[in-house]
């Protein structure tokens, strides 16, 4: 974990780091423990040379596999950078977070990055 300096109540980690994406395939990024924290967002930077479509996915368990879409998907075009913030409501929370990205066509250079930035309860 690391603290983004702005503001002790935050913490960010990140959950791709300088991924080359070279195919159309999805790509699942590494889970985030949101446990102990009650704000999440999802922060992408796209520097592929495709835009991308990012799905935030969420699980029950620390675990890729039986997730579920957290939302609506959203695109994140090339050179750009794109965030979503997540908060529990009444319908519930799911404490371990990940994203799906797909390139809209095969990516030939650059790289992609994302974090979570999380509030503590």
């Amino acid at each position: 974990m690391t603290d983004i300096g702005v503001d002790s109540n935050f913490d960010e980690v990140q959950i791709f780091k300088d991924e080359e994406i070279r195919d159309t395939n999805a790509h699942n990024s590494a889970v985030g423990d949101c446990r102990y924290f009650n704000i999440i967002t999802v922060w992408v930077k796209n520097g592929l040379d495709q835009n991308v479509n990012v799905q935030v996915k969420g699980n029950r368990v620390n675990s890729t596999t039986g997730a579920v879409n957290m939302g609506t998907a959203f695109d994140v075009t090339t050179d750009d950078e794109e965030a979503r913030t997540y908060e529990p409501t009444d319908e519930g929370f799911l404490p371990y977070i990940f994203i799906e990205v797909t390139a809209a066509g095969v990516p030939t250079s650059g790289n992609l990055n994302a974090y979570l930035i999380r509030k503590p309860t």
